[in-house]
């Protein structure tokens, strides 16, 4: 009988222990036809049942982590841990950049067991991802098995859960690299490992779309085998059982946006360090139910986070044009619709002299930009004059119950010579525009509330103080109350002139033109004269720089104008305007397209807007084009007839540079915005007017 050599043995030992097998030799030596049902996923031996745990990846900038199996670019505070004890138990970290995905893990491990070349018996981190294609559910594991020094070297090794793996090759960026280091004592190892995406697309076809859509599940688990003559799984640890049949139960990976990393580039341009830092808050400013980073350095406020433009970028403002010092932050929401707005006090320096600038600083996940500013104090030779302000949930008369209001006090006359030297000409600096100046001392307003209309913070009320002298033969109050006159006027959504401003349209732009800060060398844009509020008659529509004015004749008496900026950042962002009655009540909707940079691209948006009786407000916007350098994606806006008013069809356009095989984002999640239609795939979509909004016909 020829003898086995060491590799035969251990095989031979494995079935024959095998208990399985052993019970299916007794079936068979007695005659008695045994069904063993195999279940594709195996039991875990000597492990506890844990509840499932997501996986966290987090971000990496490009080529920034060195597989050296060292980890010294992997932050503590990244690992998530498995076990306990001296065996059989890791801490792992998981990571991703634009081509590659990263794994480092420190396992410890009385014996390490490798027995050459890839196998299932031998002691492995294991990472499985699952995800959808066309509806169904498929996995892949990635198999990363330590070296053992002067007997057998690192290993990547891919395949299909359930099926044969496959070692992947060394093949620079797409290949794979792993590393791996021996604990001190051979009390286990590290481990580094890089995998290419395109390596794992070409054995899952659809996991790097998943991955990048953020919609992958996965699992991690550790396979610790303890003995070489007769192998055999001692211990197997896993942050999520992994069931072939019924991979959805995975739990999502959870994609995290290196903020850290994204703070550091900002202050890097900005020169400026942490010691700079004044505040550092977090609270949701999207919307999106995700805590984002507001970040107040140097004049500066930035906003980051992972679920902020996919962790990908930041966005910030230059709020303050001389700081001294930030003396207030705090998110809190002041406009009524979920989101947090920053409320923002700083010092600043103006010449020689100082003041204090009160703001509502508003983040709608593409830019930061002020919705509210206000003078509130000045040094005056040494001493400070303050006017306080003071944030009201629906105390303010006449405001709509739970609508945050601001109030904004005089100062106290009895500040003596202080309070005349303020309203001196001498101590009032030039104020930059839309900076409410602060109110008097000894002026007619002792405050002033102002609450947010849906377009901006219109003027609510004003206190006045109350007359000097009183008419002969009029009495005191007998109950010691003071007289006081207060003006309530409608939540206004207009930028309000002087009551006896002219009528005249042209006096009117004129006035927009001095008090917007557009100089008279700019020409007025897509100029209409149309009805689009109150009574008949026509008003005059226009773009002056970035402002769409409104004024008319009988336009709010014929003596204020209306302004709104879209949301762009320069006059040239916006590209087109035009009117349409798309209600059918006779009057016309403001129609605006608009380009704005968000990082990586153009996105060309459409925005409707319409005068109510409720006031002013965007009922609709969509996606209408995107522009990459010298490719693009536009689209087709129609306004045919139907009846006694149009309606909207957006249409798929034009593409130069993409298609069905070059499109490199995801579609996005639903949102308020309607999404862009691509020519490759996507039919017209009508746009009809139905309870007060611009509905899809589903045509």
């Amino acid at each position: 009988m020829r003898c086995m050599d060491a590799r035969g043995e251990q095989i031979w030992h494995w079935f024959i222990q095998n208990p399985i097998i052993r019970v299916w030799l007794l079936g068979c030596f007695f005659g008695v036809p045994l069904a063993i049902p195999v279940s594709p996923v195996r039991a875990q031996p000597h492990s506890s049942r844990r509840a499932s745990r997501a996986l966290r990846m987090y971000e990496a900038p490009n080529d920034a982590i060195r597989v050296d199996g060292m980890l010294r670019e992997w932050n503590r505070k990244k690992f998530s841990e498995l076990g306990e004890g001296d065996d059989a138990a890791i801490r792992y970290a998981l990571a991703y950049d634009d081509a590659n995905l990263w794994v480092a893990a420190k396992v410890r491990d009385e014996r390490l067991v490798r027995l050459g070349d890839a196998g299932k018996i031998q002691d492995a981190v294991v990472l499985t991802l699952a995800h959808s294609r066309r509806g169904r559910f498929s996995s892949l594991d990635i198999w990363l098995y330590p070296g053992v020094p002067g007997r057998s070297s690192a290993l990547v090794a891919v395949g299909p859960s359930g099926r044969a793996i496959v070692p992947v090759s060394r093949d620079g960026r797409r290949g794979a690299n792993i590393v791996e280091a021996l604990e001190p004592n051979r009390a286990g190892y590290r481990l580094e490992a890089r995998v290419s995406l395109d390596a794992l697309e070409r054995r899952a076809p659809g996991v790097k779309k998943a991955l990048a859509a953020r919609r992958a599940r996965g699992a991690i688990r550790l396979v610790d085998v303890d003995r070489e003559a007769r192998p055999a799984v001692d211990a197997e640890l896993a942050s999520a059982p992994v069931d072939l049949h019924h991979l959805a139960a995975l739990p999502r990976i959870r994609r995290i946006g290196n903020d850290a990393w994204l703070l550091r580039q900002f202050l890097r341009r900005v020169e400026a360090s942490k010691a700079d830092i004044d505040h550092d808050l977090h609270g949701n400013v999207c919307g999106d139910r995700q805590a984002e980073r507001v970040v107040v350095v140097d004049g500066f406020v930035v906003v980051l986070g992972p679920g902020y433009r996919n962790g990908e970028v930041y966005d910030f403002s230059k709020v303050a044009a001389d700081p001294v010092r930030a003396y207030q932050a705090q998110l809190q929401d002041v406009t009524g619709d979920g989101r947090r707005e920053l409320l923002l006090g700083y010092i600043e320096r103006v010449s020689s002299r100082k003041r204090r600038v009160w703001r509502v600083v508003a983040f709608d996940c593409e830019r930061v930009r002020v919705q509210f500013a206000a003078e509130t104090g000045r040094e005056i030779d040494g001493r400070w004059i303050k006017a306080p302000v003071m944030v009201r949930t629906g105390n303010a008369a006449g405001s709509r119950r739970g609508l945050p209001t601001i109030e904004i006090q005089a100062p106290s006359p009895d500040d003596g010579q202080l309070g005349s030297q303020t309203d001196s000409s001498s101590n009032r600096a030039p104020l930059p525009p839309r900076l409410l100046p602060m109110l008097s001392p000894r002026g007619a307003a002792t405050s002033r509330t102002y609450r947010w209309d849906g377009q901006r913070f219109g003027l609510l009320e004003e206190e006045k103080r109350p007359a000097r002298r009183r008419a002969r033969g009029t009495a005191r109050p007998s109950d010691g109350s003071r007289n006081v006159e207060v003006q309530r006027t409608a939540p206004p959504a207009i930028s309000v002139a002087s009551e006896d401003r002219p009528s005249r349209v042209r006096e009117l732009l004129a006035l927009a033109r001095r008090e917007l800060g557009v100089e008279a060398g700019v020409r007025a844009r897509f100029r209409k004269r149309v009805n689009v509020a109150e009574d008949p008659r026509h008003e005059h529509v226009l773009v002056l720089g970035q402002h769409v004015v409104v004024v008319g004749d009988g336009f709010l008496g014929g003596s204020r104008y209306f302004q709104f900026i879209p949301p762009v950042t320069a006059p040239e962002g916006i590209l087109h305007l035009t009117t349409a009655d798309l209600s059918g009540d006779g009057r016309d909707e403001i129609l605006v397209r608009v380009s704005r940079d968000v990082g990586p691209f153009f996105r060309e948006m459409l925005f409707v807007y319409r005068f109510s009786r409720a006031g002013f407000a965007r009922v609709f916007g969509a996606e209408v084009g995107r522009v990459q350098g010298k490719k693009f994606v536009r689209n087709q806006v129609r306004l045919p007839n139907r009846g006694s008013r149009r309606i909207l069809i957006i249409r798929a356009g034009r593409a130069r540079g993409f298609g069905s095989n070059h499109w490199p984002w995801p579609d996005p999640p639903a949102g308020e915005f309607a999404p862009l239609r691509l020519p490759w795939r996507d039919a017209p979509r009508e746009y009809l007017w139905k309870n007060n909004a611009l509905v899809a016909s589903g045509r």
